[in-house]
């Protein structure tokens, strides 16, 4: 294990080290800068638009589709019956979660194409 660190440190000490003054300094500046911005947060990953909305788009499907599903009395991924105490308290939490969680991945995904549009605008010269 302290030799995979020690690898992965080293190699990313030659990849810093490796670049010129110059882009190691604006490297730098540049995260501070988007630090100070807020954009960057410490353990933050942030995805790309078309991942949020992939993810809209499956969960408001799986949403929609458990109201089809409780309206057809069908068994739910064709394990829980209609006969079953679990089959309404899941379908209903499938539904009242997955309608928010689906409109919520939109609006970030909305946000996030607009911010990456901005900042190709910005790079672009247009702002």
């Amino acid at each position: 294990m302290a030799a995979a660190v020690s690898a992965c440190s080293s190699r990313c000490l030659r990849l810093i080290l490796g670049r010129p003054p110059r882009a190691r300094l604006a490297s730098v500046v540049e995260v501070v800068e988007k630090r100070r911005r807020g954009g960057l947060v410490a353990g933050a990953v942030e995805l790309p638009f078309f991942a949020y909305l992939l993810a809209s788009a499956i969960t408001a499907i799986a949403a929609i589709g458990s109201i089809f599903e409780y309206a057809n009395q069908r068994p739910v991924f064709g394990v829980v019956s209609p006969d079953s105490a679990l089959y309404a308290p899941l379908l209903g939490f499938f539904v009242f979660t997955g309608i928010p969680t689906s409109g919520f991945l939109w609006f970030k995904a909305v946000q996030t194409a607009n911010k990456e549009a901005e900042e190709q605008d910005r790079r672009d010269g247009f702002s």
